[in-house]
């Protein structure tokens, strides 16, 4: 949860890179943020996604 919190404030404060002409909106950045490091936010994705399965299938097991 930390992580996800650290990549949402970090997006939010990538505002700035929003060019002269689209105006100074958080979606316009977050398009480039993504255009810009796709990998690392796929990425980012799947090791969240995989902890959130690996967690609960740990719980399904100490509940059998």
């Amino acid at each position: 949860m930390k992580l996800f919190i650290s990549l949402a404030l970090w997006a939010a404060a990538q505002t700035a890179s929003a060019h002269e002409g689209h105006g100074d909106t958080l979606l316009h950045a977050l398009a480039h943020f993504v255009e810009g490091n796709g990998i690392a936010i796929w990425l980012a994705i799947i090791v969240i996604g995989g902890l959130g399965l690996y967690r609960a299938t740990r719980q399904r097991s100490r509940n059998k």
